[in-house]
């Protein structure tokens, strides 16, 4: 049997005319688990050596193949013998191939040859992509839901992700499978989008050459809902087929973000029917619901639900537009410590140094000061409540304690932090500190007018 594998320009016609073929027989043969694996792999051409398994997918098997040519090992995605049976799968399989090869993008894995040996196994050749996924990363035990890390790091890999995908929508490819799970990130900050399997071609206006002729078995066939119902756009959800663009694909994006915020996905359900059912109706609760110990930053929030919003319309126009609001929260330093304090606990305490003021974002705290060696109460303060800001602007110690009465959660403003928000040489930075110094002026005379009032 010859192993060269079949001329390019031939390729489509040859594969479809075998999946034909494989549909008529009328005994198709049986095989084991193990003949199974086994019947996917073709004649590799001599190009080529298989080195083993390397995942498995919807259309078939990927498995690790060595260029001898280049000495490089390269992943080979093999289209199963049972896939090979659908003239609509082995069109898909090919057109990914197509697809991928023309989205020249640092975030997207190249395609590097595509081919079919003598029995018509189709196969396709692509970077081979080393690390751990998005959703690996974020069951992570050190990156808790609500932790700094965790908000910081999901942020800045998702505006990778952007990137790719912008790309792809300017060359008229929608996605349409954005999760977790097909983001891929490796060991010195590579971020890919992987798994173009259902990606989508704006005919039309499409600016990557995968033609489709009108009798092909994709034309023909009317596609229903697919995607991963977890992240579905209610459009998509809902079979819209026709009525899906790139703003479905800022849903799904969207949906990433929220597990990145709340750490579960946006249609939790007991079956895959509860899901898509939640996902036609864009039922969702919204992310700084999901959990009272976990603090959500306002900002991210609503950029999450702009991107998940029910209507397109009022979702992002763009995901370039999506990641210029995430960088923003990025540089505006929102992703802060929290810190919890019991009933009774101080949190900063009158005469020391300042070298942090803090926002309360559960509890309530008591303030006051101590004179002539009583407690004086100054004031209760609640979520919201910011303090300690002047002390620390000023460089001065501590003029009066704090104190929680409940349970209390605060976010941690450190002086770096405030110097980087401000810009410790920009004239809002001037402005704020000038306003201290009137403040703490204020202070000290109505404190001495208080003592002559003695």
């Amino acid at each position: 049997m010859s192993k060269e594998p079949i001329v390019r320009d031939s390729l489509l016609p040859q594969l479809l005319d075998s999946a034909e073929r494989l549909t008529r027989l009328e005994n198709p043969p049986e095989f084991s688990p193990k003949d199974k694996a086994r019947s996917r792999l073709p004649q590799l051409p001599d190009l080529y050596v298989d080195e083993g398994h390397l995942g498995s997918g919807g259309m078939g098997e990927v498995r690790v193949v060595l260029d001898v040519a280049l000495r490089r090992r390269v992943a080979m995605k093999i289209l199963s013998s049972e896939a090979a049976r659908a003239s609509a799968t082995v069109q898909r399989f090919v057109e990914e191939a197509r697809t991928v090869g023309q989205l020249e993008h640092p975030s997207i894995p190249p395609v590097y040859e595509m081919g079919a040996d003598a029995e018509g196994v189709a196969y396709f050749t692509m970077k081979i992509v080393e690390g751990e996924t998005l959703w690996s990363r974020l069951r992570s035990p050190d990156r808790p839901p609500g932790s700094p890390e965790r908000l910081r790091e999901g942020v800045e890999i998702l505006t990778k992700v952007c990137d790719a995908l912008a790309f792809a929508h300017s060359r008229g490819v929608l996605h349409r499978d954005l999760k977790s799970a097909n983001i891929m990130l490796g060991e010195f900050g590579e971020v890919f989008l992987m798994d173009w399997g259902l990606a989508k071609i704006l005919r039309g206006r499409a600016k990557v050459d995968v033609p489709r002729a009108d009798d092909s078995p994709l034309a023909q066939k009317i596609e229903g809902t697919v995607g991963t119902a977890a992240y579905m756009a209610p459009e998509q959800a809902s079979g819209g087929f026709m009525t899906i663009d790139e703003r479905t694909d800022i849903f799904g994006l969207g949906a990433v973000l929220y597990e990145v915020i709340t750490g579960t996905y946006p249609y939790p359900g007991k079956n895959d029917e509860e899901v898509l059912a939640r996902a036609r109706a864009c039922d969702f609760t919204p992310p700084h619901e999901v959990s009272v110990d976990v603090f959500v930053p306002r900002q991210i929030a609503q950029v999450a639900m702009k991107a998940m919003a029910r209507e397109p319309s009022q979702r992002y126009a763009t995901v370039s537009d999506l990641k210029l609001d995430l960088q923003r929260f990025l540089h505006g330093g929102l992703y802060l410590p929290r810190i919890t304090f019991s009933p009774g606990e101080r949190i900063v305490v009158e005469g020391d140094p300042s070298d942090a003021a803090y926002i309360i974002t559960r509890g309530e705290c008591e303030v006051f000061k101590t004179v002539d060696g009583e407690r004086r109460f100054l004031r209760r303060m609640g979520p919201n409540s910011v303090f300690g800001e002047a002390a620390v602007m000023s460089d001065l110690p501590r003029t009066a304690t704090v104190e929680a009465v409940t349970p209390v959660t605060v976010l941690q403003l450190t002086r770096d932090v405030l110097d980087a928000g401000l810009g410790a040489d920009r004239w809002e930075s001037l402005l704020v500190k000038s306003l201290v110094e009137r403040f703490r002026e204020l202070e000290a005379r109505v404190a001495a007018m208080e003592n002559a009032a003695k």
